[in-house]
């Protein structure tokens, strides 16, 4: 990387933009760049999209011309609208947690500035207005509306998963039980 110019954008809920000029030969690897600057910054410090520039647009004095910055928006994937009703009504949900309308099926929660808080807040709302409850580690797994739909209409539902991984750690507890009351019951003869 040769430099980079960080801004924030969003009129509510703000969000953080990379825009990078990578050196000679080299290419830019937005997932690489998250995850290593995750590694040291936390969550709301690592920018939520890299954009790659050939050269800064510059004011007469030399300084960076922000309003000439490519729209944070236009950088996006190709938009896919929303088709079936799961699909439509996470839109809604992610478009309102996120303040960015529109929001494709195919954007990922995460690009577009989702974070912990933002998490939850898509959580709840879902268990409102879907009437699921979901673990919120399925928003890691199922970051976009496509897979995430897909997954809820096949009937996943994080805290079903939670609940079988529980009885089975309840089962192996109570296991565990016996068989030490067996060893003591032996051990006394």
């Amino acid at each position: 990387m040769s430099d980079c110019h960080l801004t924030a954008f969003g009129k509510t809920d703000k969000k953080l933009v990379a825009y990078i000029i990578m050196a000679s030969g080299q290419t830019m690897d937005a997932d690489n760049l998250k995850f290593n600057l995750h590694k040291s910054l936390p969550d709301y410090m690592v920018p939520s999209l890299f954009i790659s520039l050939e050269e800064f647009p510059l004011t007469p004095n030399g300084k960076i011309d922000t309003s000439a910055l490519p729209s944070p928006e236009g950088v996006r994937g190709k938009f896919v609208k929303a088709q079936s009703e799961t699909e439509l009504k996470l839109t809604e949900i992610w478009e309102d947690v996120l303040a960015i309308n529109p929001i494709g099926v195919n954007d990922n929660f995460f690009d577009l500035g989702g974070h912990s808080l933002s998490i939850v807040q898509a959580q709840g709302q879902i268990k409102e207005k879907l009437g699921v409850e979901l673990n919120v580690a399925d928003m890691f797994r199922f970051p976009t509306i496509s897979a995430f739909a897909r997954f809820m209409d096949k009937g996943g539902n994080g805290t079903e998963r939670a609940q079988k991984s529980e009885e089975r750690a309840s089962k192996t507890r109570e296991a565990t039980r016996v068989a030490q009351q067996r060893l003591k019951h032996r051990r006394r003869k």
